[in-house]
């Protein structure tokens, strides 16, 4: 509501005063007045840069752990993924430092966010290009660096993104530009502006995501997307408004799909039967052969061998080629097995409090930016290792989601720590002890 206000309120404002002052008061609303940024903490979260310090340190003991097997397989050294993940790591510290170091201003500019929108875009269309690992083209492959997800790479972008142009709407609006208007009509112009063409920016890389098929990412994106709308404080007709069109939208899409199932190309059919089989493997309804529940079985196996303290760090056997991705997607299960459900909880917890932490920020966020940067990145880190968790416990049916700051993945993990930078140059120059200039 504290949002709501104070974007009504600069619709009272007299628009006689010429532009320049008008420019003024849209950059003092936004919270990015100089004197306002001398009330803010000059300081990054300690509360987070702890939480994160643990992560990682917990992560990589982790990962050497239950990568050692792998690692030898693959490249006949024990070390080889540890080196890799702490290369990443490393390189993901530099660029906290760097983000950390310029001011919340330098990097809330739509032009600057629109590029590496674009760029993302590109980077997402190019694995269409590339040959399948696993039925699955998700993957580029950058000389010296290795392959990557473009995908983790889109999530950050995207919520960067949507953070830049809520903040340029907000400077618009101030200035006397795409004003709120009355009326069913005025409504409908609103959430054009609001909830239509930022989900339209949200599912362009959804939609890409998904044709790879990467149905996990797809989600992952699209909740994080809906999440920063949440941040960015729209009233509740322009709600109502979206849920109708998008309810009719809907059903109009599964018509169009359950007619034209007959006539779609085996291709596309076959490019998402891996969506069936996984649902069968979660029911358990006989559906599935051997060798599509041989890792959630074994998964079960590890966890269920951990039992309250684990088999001692570096005991476990699953990870001895015996439950795939054992250092990647299911390093939880591996985890759980060697420190047991302490161990499992302790991972847990960290994420409860790195969540609350981030909502802290956000709630302490004196501009519409840096609200939607704080909650955004907070919520695709906590969602993210949720799912993989949910996946490792067979909560939900199987899925390619890695876990943040511990599975195999240096340039997930880079891009995370990037999201992670933003966070905290939020909490250093985007919030203010007192939220009292909040509220109308």
């Amino acid at each position: 509501m504290a949002r709501i206000s104070r974007i009504d309120n600069t619709q009272k404002r007299p628009q006689t005063a010429p532009l320049e002052e008008r420019v003024k008061v849209a950059e003092e609303q936004d919270g990015r007045s100089r004197s306002q940024f001398m009330g803010a903490s000059q300081r990054v979260d300690f509360g987070l840069v702890i939480c994160l310090t643990i992560l990682l340190a917990f992560g990589m003991v982790t990962l050497f752990s239950a990568s050692m097997s792998a690692s030898v397989s693959g490249t006949g050294q024990g070390t080889a993924y540890i080196a890799r993940q702490a290369l990443a790591n490393g390189l993901g510290i530099g660029v906290i430092f760097i983000i950390t170091k310029f001011n919340i201003k330098t990097f809330d500019r739509l032009e600057f966010a629109l590029i590496l929108y674009v760029f993302s875009l590109l980077l997402l269309g190019l694995t269409y290009f590339t040959a399948p690992i696993n039925g699955a083209k998700r993957w580029l492959t950058v000389p010296l660096f290795g392959q990557f997800q473009p995908s983790e790479f889109a999530k950050v972008v995207l919520v960067y993104t949507l953070a830049c142009y809520f903040s340029w709407l907000n400077k618009q609006r101030a200035s006397g530009r795409f004003m709120r208007r009355r009326g069913f009509k005025g409504a409908y112009f609103d959430t054009w502006f609001d909830i239509f063409l930022p989900m339209c920016i949200t599912m362009i890389p959804a939609v890409i995501t998904l044709g790879q098929p990467h149905f996990s990412g797809m989600i992952i994106i699209v909740a994080v997307g809906f999440v920063c709308l949440l941040a960015a404080g729209i009233p509740i007709r322009n709600w109502l408004v979206a849920i109708g069109t998008g309810m009719v939208l809907i059903l109009a899409l599964l018509f169009i799909l359950t007619v034209s199932d007959p006539i779609l190309p085996q291709g596309i059919k076959d490019n998402f039967a891996h969506v069936e089989t996984r649902l069968d493997i979660f029911t358990g309804n006989g559906e599935a052969s051997e060798a599509a529940i041989y890792q959630s079985r074994q998964s079960l196996i590890a966890m269920g061998s951990g039992g309250t303290f684990g088999v001692g760090l570096g005991q476990g056997k699953q990870k001895n080629n015996y439950l795939p991705e054992g250092h990647n997607d299911y390093i939880f299960s591996n985890m759980v097995e060697e420190i047991g459900f302490v161990g499992g909880m302790s991972v847990l917890v960290l994420f409860l409090i790195f969540f609350i932490l981030g909502l802290r920020v956000t709630f302490k966020a004196n501009s519409i930016y840096a609200q939607i940067v704080a909650g955004g990145i907070t919520s695709l880190i906590v969602i993210q290792a949720l799912l993989n968790l949910a996946v490792n416990v067979q909560v939900i049916p199987p899925t390619g989601i890695s876990l943040p700051f511990f599975s195999y993945g240096g340039s997930s993990n880079l891009f995370f720590l990037f999201g992670v930078g933003l966070l905290l140059n939020v909490s250093k120059y985007g919030t203010s002890k007192n939220l009292s200039h909040k509220v109308s």
